[in-house]
């Protein structure tokens, strides 16, 4: 008896072992790897029509209303997605969604701002916001960012969202917003360049 139960409890720690191993060969997305996602297709303005030069502004607080198609696609409108997190999964088809919901609280440790190191022009849209900013405000500013580098329209602000990933790392979902209009973009990594896959949504405001 005494043998069965130690050979029992070796069975479940090796079960363990074997579990945990599986969770570390699955590679978390860093901070630098978004960061250099975002710079790639930024500045590859051929990839994206929603950004147009480096001297455009772009704001530091990713906020956006949920996609509107979450109960459907393009290509199935009655297709439904119970979430957020399901809708993502879905079109970077990855099953495992905890690895899609786990990137949301891991984006909270993402700072929009270091784009600037990459020399994109950044706007403090997240201060305006926690200080209750007038929109008509917030406007003037911007206004006055984009007269100093002569960017044409003066009230013009790009939204980036913050990208989800598969596990391969080879797809990306990322939203923008640049005026009363956005859309929702799949990108691929192809012979190690990130090229536009697909849009999967576009809204006008």
């Amino acid at each position: 008896m005494k043998n069965l139960l130690l050979l029992t409890l070796f069975l479940m720690l090796s079960s363990c072992k074997e579990n945990k191993k599986e969770l570390v060969e699955v590679k978390q997305v860093s901070n630098e790897f978004k960061l250099d996602f975002l710079n790639e297709i930024l500045s590859d303005t051929s990839e994206t029509r929603f950004f147009k030069s480096k001297i455009q502004l772009i704001s530091n607080y990713s906020i956006m209303m949920p996609d509107r198609f979450l109960n459907g696609t393009f290509e199935d409108p009655n297709k439904e997605f119970y979430s957020l997190v399901d809708y993502i999964s879905f079109h970077l088809k990855t099953e495992d969604t905890l690895y899609i919901y786990n990137q949301f609280s891991q984006n909270k440790n993402l700072n929009l701002n270091d784009l600037s190191k990459y020399n994109f022009k950044m706007f403090n849209n997240k201060k305006c916001f926690e200080n209750n900013v007038e929109y008509d405000s917030i406007l003037k500013l911007i206004n006055i960012e984009n007269k100093k580098y002569n960017f044409i329209p003066k009230d013009d602000l790009l939204t980036v969202s913050k990208p989800f990933f598969n596990k391969q790392q080879n797809l990306a979902y990322i939203r923008f917003q640049r005026g009363s209009g956005g859309e929702t973009v799949l990108f691929e990594k192809r012979n190690g360049k990130w090229k536009h896959k697909e849009m999967i949504s576009s809204w006008i405001e």
